[in-house]
């Protein structure tokens, strides 16, 4: 009887099989001239979208050798953690790669499955991503020509959004290279980096003032103390007339309770990145609890270095949007 089980096993998977058309099964290769990739769903949208799916997979793959075979091996370790850490994202951004032409070669429904095979042109790729590539450069030179008649908050923004352009732009010139060996994508690649080296150089000319009332000071004191761990210039007045300056207000109300003989503390802490007109940028508001068995001052002092580990752990330039 087993047997019999087995036997009918067998068959009924050879028959489904049967019924599956060669071509998903052995689907063409990559060639000179086009990209192929077979997709299974539901519909024929969720099988065309499997497919290219597939075909931006390969495209990965492609990428990511390429980028070992050319990758300079770092004797740091920390150096070769990192470059393989950005060759993994840039690998995952690949695949989310999107194709604006594509044929459907076969199509054919088995057993209330679609099945498809997709073609891409690949020249046909190749130029649309250049094209794609071209336009990114523009849009950012053009961002990039704005910075000078703009105060140091609105240079930072605009420089922002030129880095995040460009790191589109590194995974189109990445897929481009790797496909296309004529393909020099140094020049790229050096002028994006210039870009993020410009947004560093910002940091370094901003120059803080934080403000706070008297409510506020322990938790004040802590965020003066994170930026001195960042190495960003603070001030102690607040100038009108300095261009780089900028404003992080620090508001505090904390409340404590007396609970058997313990001081119990807790504080909303508002922190506000603000222009030299006073208006807001970034808001973001952090609680913080602490405690004392001496008195309400130290559960508040207690509080204040909870405050710290929460900075410390999510990041004061972070949670102001000045790092990513």
């Amino acid at each position: 009887m087993l047997r019999f089980f087995f036997v009918v096993g067998i068959m009924l998977t050879l028959l489904v099989h049967a019924e599956i058309p060669s071509w998903v099964l052995n689907p063409p290769a990559d060639d000179n001239n086009h990209f192929y990739g077979v997709g299974e769903g539901d519909s024929m949208r969720m099988a065309r979208d499997e497919a290219l799916n597939t075909i931006a997979a390969k495209l990965s793959t492609s990428v990511a050798s390429t980028l070992s075979k050319n990758a300079t091996q770092s004797t740091l370790g920390s150096g070769l953690i990192f470059n393989s850490t950005t060759n993994q994202q840039l690998s995952s951004e690949v695949k989310k790669i999107t194709f604006s032409n594509y044929n459907i070669v076969y199509n054919a429904v088995e057993n209330g499955r679609t099945y498809v095979l997709v073609k891409v042109n690949r020249n046909q790729f190749l130029a649309e991503k250049k094209e794609e590539i071209a336009d990114l450069e523009k849009e950012m030179a053009n961002l990039f020509s704005k910075l000078k008649s703009k105060e140091i908050l609105e240079r930072f923004k605009i420089l922002k959004d030129i880095t995040q352009t460009a790191e589109r732009a590194k995974t189109l010139v990445s897929i481009v290279a790797s496909l296309d060996p004529s393909y020099q994508k140094e020049p790229h690649l050096n002028q994006y980096v210039l870009y993020k080296l410009k947004l560093d150089d910002l940091l370094d000319e901003i120059e803080i003032y934080v403000a706070a009332d008297n409510e506020s000071r322990y938790f004040a004191d802590v965020v003066r103390e994170e930026f001195a761990k960042e190495k960003i210039k603070t001030s102690k007045v607040a100038r009108r007339d300095n261009p780089n300056g900028v404003i992080v207000e620090v508001e505090a109300r904390p409340t404590v309770r007396e609970i058997y003989g313990r001081y119990i503390a807790k504080a909303q802490v508002i922190l506000s990145l603000k222009k030299r007109d006073g208006s807001i940028v970034v808001q973001n508001s952090i609680e913080a609890k602490g405690s004392s068995s001496i008195d309400a001052d130290n559960a508040i002092i207690a509080a204040s270095k909870d405050f710290a580990e929460i900075l410390s752990q999510k990041g004061l330039l972070m949670l102001l949007g000045l790092k990513d």
